[in-house]
């Protein structure tokens, strides 16, 4: 494959991502706000807001790393833009994930802002999962929603259960990954039973154990 074949490969997996992404932050709730570049990145960064609202955590930044995994080096600018942009909600595309110490540097920063009393949430999502949008796909044509806190305690409450008895879904599972659902949340999908008509299942968001 010569040079210039690649090269479009690569623009055009990439558009294909960053469709794929515009189209998620929508079906999220958020609208399409503005492309950036941040000092120091190289990186294209989507910024995605609710439209209702000026709040800073209200907003999702979105940065499509260039690299095959983000190392400490990288992952060290990521934490510099989170302090100095007052970021609460960043999603990070990549090719591979995170480098396992990259990983352990997230974990701990999690911990300090949780302790710190400040809502934080860092999504690393890959991108071969959205070159094609997930929803998009015949087994995943389905109606879903997540149960409100009050939705939720009814749920259990008609039917005499506590979360562990209820059937779960990974976060690690790509329609969680593609609406962003949080550890915790019941999520409804309404199904077809052939001659039984149409009905309805509950889900609960676990974390996967073996990611």
């Amino acid at each position: 494959m010569s040079k210039n074949a690649a090269e479009i490969m690569v623009t055009h997996r990439f558009e294909c991502v960053k469709s794929t992404v515009i189209r998620m932050m929508s079906d999220r709730g958020y609208n399409y706000h503005e492309e950036t570049k941040f000092k120091n990145q190289k990186n294209l960064t989507i910024i995605a807001k609710r439209s209702e609202s000026s709040e800073e955590k209200d907003k999702i930044y979105i940065f499509f790393s260039l690299g095959a995994k983000i190392g400490v080096e990288e992952f060290k600018k990521f934490e510099n833009l989170l302090e100095e942009e007052n970021i609460r909600h960043m999603i990070i595309l990549t090719n591979e994930g995170l480098t396992p110490q990259s990983s352990s540097k997230l974990q701990h920063l999690k911990e300090i802002k949780k302790q710190n009393g400040i809502t934080f949430n860092v999504e690393i999502l890959t991108y071969n999962k959205f070159i094609r949008n997930p929803t998009f796909h015949e087994m995943n044509k389905k109606k879903r929603r997540k149960l409100s806190d009050e939705e939720k305690r009814n749920l259990l409450e008609k039917y005499h259960l506590n979360n562990l008895q209820i059937p779960i879904i990974f976060t690690t599972d790509i329609i969680c990954q593609y609406y962003g659902y949080p550890i915790g949340s019941v999520i409804e999908t309404e199904k077809s039973y052939g001659s039984i008509g149409p009905g309805k299942t509950y889900r609960i968001v676990t974390e996967n154990p073996n990611k």
